[in-house]
Order: structure tokens, then C-alpha cells, then sequence
């Protein structure tokens, strides 16, 4: 089983969301691979930093549990995976003035979507 793991600044990347995550599934025959986050210039969320990744990472293969983190290109051009669908976006005329759609969702709370999870 491969699992595809999106980095996410304080939702779900620290530590105890990575020890979570390796309790989870540990035993399975699976790797994980942590993707970073592309932001865009309408995201409310935005990605991990590399260091943080790292660790997570570490504690995963601490754990036993193969991970490893996706290469992104193309982020010094806007270019990487999720970015040029924001370039797509054409504004919209609303009361005389022009807006680009902005995601409506709120930024999750600090609670870890691991514990969620596993409750299922």
C-alpha cells in the first residue's frame, strides 16, 4: 500500500501527528510518501517547512515505516503540481470590481486528523 501523505503547515505535519501516523499503520506492508504543499497566492493554508518534513520523515522511518519526500519542480515558476490551475482562474466581475474565487474552507483546527482517523 502506498500512502500519499500532503504536508500541511499546523495541521498535520508535527510530531505527534508523524508517531500517530506510524502507530496507525504500522504492521502494514506500505510506504508512505510525504508530498510538500504548493501554496498558491489564494491559498489560506500553506506547506511545511523542509525541516519539519525531515523529521516527520525520520520518525516514520524510525518507526519502521518506509518514507520518503516527493522532489517538487517548478515552484520557482509557479509551475509545480496545483499552481497552474491557480493561474487558470479568471477573475470574476462582481458589484463593479473583479475577484478571484478564494477557497471557502476554514483552516482546520490544531486537532490532528491522525486521531480522527484512527477512531474510525
Amino acid at each position: 500500500i502506498s500512502f500519499e501523505y500532503l504536508m500541511l503547515r499546523d495541521i498535520n505535519d508535527t510530531q505527534e501527528c508523524a508517531h500517530q501516523l506510524a502507530k496507525l499503520i504500522k504492521g502494514m506492508l506500505c510506504h508512505v510518501n510525504l508530498i510538500p504543499y504548493n501554496a498558491t497566492d489564494i491559498d489560506i493554508i500553506t506547506g511545511s517547512e523542509r525541516k519539519t518534513i525531515k523529521k516527520f520523515q525520520d520518525i516514520l522511518n524510525e518507526a519502521g515505516i518506509p518514507a520518503t519526500t516527493r522532489v517538487s519542480l517548478g515552484q520557482d515558476i509557479a509551475a509545480a503540481c496545483g499552481q497552474l490551475a491557480n493561474k487558470a482562474q479568471k477573475p470574476v466581475e462582481k458589484n463593479g470590481t473583479k475577484h478571484v474565487a478564494k477557497p471557502t474552507a476554514k483552516p482546520i483546527a490544531k486537532t490532528s486528523g491522525i486521531a480522527k482517523l484512527a477512531k474510525r
